[in-house]
């Protein structure tokens, strides 16, 4: 930004300062475009983004989960899709190892239903809806790794999601002040079990932004610090330095400890990613990243040390776990599951949505090995760590590298985070760490097989009175 003012008036004619001034506006254009034109692709991308972001959950009648503005969208997408096929035109998809891994999961959940109906359970309605979101997952992963073909349109994504998320952000704040409780007008209905916390003279607020309760917003943010950080260290625009303090001033107004952990297991992961790949390359690139470790370190430090306790408590309280009452409770919880566990520990009892349990385990990895067992738990981690594994030499260059650590950085938060939450079963959060994948997968240009879909013209399918006809 310095360098862009710095001699920006010197100049004694007012022509200069035109050319000057002109010369800016086109370098902040190319800037906000990502180098290169816009076009329809981006307009798709983008509105995905800003559904999973930016919209809440609507309830549903009856057995069905919640329905979400990007389900709705891609689902329209599809149905496009298949009007041009009809229509005699073609489409091309992306696909890369991970789409059929992913359906797989769906068999695997088949399995898993099967062997709880042979231990005597019966299967409900509601067990039938996890295929919906194996398909919705599925279905974001393909739209974003298809339409997000290039660096420029991979770059402008990243950005836009920064930007809706630093807006989310901007709804928090709102929330945390309450201005002319503005909260009584909207909480009820984005999140219930919140409003009596952003209402009223309620001592602690945790702001929610666009989701249904504070753990789940506070990943939203955490991934917003990652993406700012990752991209203000590729590219040194102070923007992104500005847009990540406002994502973390948003997490620590989540007061979740969760949050927390996800953030610091994901930007040390990523950091060390970083580390191996700049060690290797050039000096000035090392001392920068020593230098933003120590930075970060000592904000941490200053944070810790001068933080409001209305911000902190919650924070504080959970460095000590015997003390803890809401970590203490998440471990009488767990035996419940356990107890499950221990009966059917292979495949699991499926969803088993018709058994009243008393308590949810608040850790996913108990969820998901009460349900799939330590085979399907097993099987749905390698399907997210396997494409990334065996991938080729562009995975360590260019944009794919930055895109790859941020994955693994989002998955290996993602892995602590679930130890006290939930991310595969919260479709907002899942649908975001989805497009990061699609991401990074579509920028791995030796993986970028293409699939060509035709189908005969409509009039080709009537009846040939028909068409003589018309």
């Amino acid at each position: 930004m310095s360098s862009f003012l710095t001699n920006s008036f010197s100049a004694g004619s007012l022509e200069s300062v035109r050319e000057i001034l002109a010369d800016k506006y086109y370098a902040l254009k190319n800037f906000a475009l990502g180098y290169a034109p816009m076009d329809y692709r981006d307009l798709f991308l983008f509105l995905t983004v800003f559904f999973i972001v930016l919209t809440p959950s609507f309830p549903t009648p009856g057995p069905l989960p919640n329905l979400r503005l990007e389900e709705g969208f891609a689902a329209a997408l599809v149905g496009g899709c298949l009007i041009w096929l009809l229509a005699g035109g073609k489409v091309r998809l992306y696909i890369s190892s991970f789409q059929p891994l992913l359906l797989f999961f769906s068999a695997v959940i088949v399995l898993s239903m099967l062997v709880g109906a042979l231990q005597g359970l019966d299967p409900a309605v509601r067990d039938f809806t996890e295929h919906i979101k194996v398909f919705k997952y599925l279905l974001i992963f393909t739209v974003v790794a298809t339409l997000a073909d290039t660096p420029a349109r991979r770059r402008r994504l990243v950005d836009f999601t920064i930007v809706t998320i630093v807006a989310s952000a901007l709804v928090g704040f709102t929330q945390y002040i309450n201005p002319l409780n503005i909260n009584e007008r909207y909480v009820q209905f984005i999140a219930p079990t919140q409003y009596h916390r952003l209402v009223g003279d309620y001592p602690f607020p945790r702001i929610i932004g666009i989701t249904s309760n504070p753990n789940e917003y506070a990943v939203i943010a955490a991934i917003g610090v990652l993406l700012c950080l990752a991209m203000f260290l590729a590219y040194r625009h102070t923007a992104y330095a500005a847009g990540g303090g406002l994502c973390f001033l948003a997490l620590l107004m989540t007061m979740s400890r969760s949050g927390m952990v996800f953030l610091g297991v994901a930007l040390a992961v990523y950091l060390a990613l970083s580390f191996v790949h700049v060690s290797t390359v050039n000096q000035r690139q090392l001392k920068f990243f020593l230098l933003m470790l120590l930075l970060g370190l000592l904000l941490l430090f200053a944070l810790v040390a001068y933080a409001p306790d209305a911000l902190m408590w919650r924070l504080q309280e959970g460095l000590d776990l015997d003390a803890s009452t809401s970590w203490q409770a998440r471990l009488e919880r767990w035996e419940e599951s356990l107890i499950l566990i221990r009966e059917s520990p292979l495949l699991g009892w499926g969803p088993a949505s018709n058994i009243d349990f008393e308590w949810q385990p608040d850790n996913e990895w108990l969820l998901l090995t009460r349900r799939y067992g330590l085979l399907g738990t097993g099987y749905l981690v390698m399907a997210f760590l396997l494409p990334v594994l065996f991938t080729g030499p562009s995975a360590r260059h260019g944009d794919a590298y930055t895109y790859r650590n941020i994955y693994l950085a989002v998955l290996a938060g993602s892995a602590c985070y679930m130890i006290a939450a939930v991310i595969y079963h919260a479709l907002q959060i899942m649908a975001l760490v989805v497009v990061i994948a699609g991401i990074y997968f579509g920028s791995l240009t030796e993986r970028r097989q293409v699939l060509h879909l035709g189908l005969p013209r409509l009039t080709e399918l009537l009846p040939r009175r028909t068409r003589q006809r018309s």
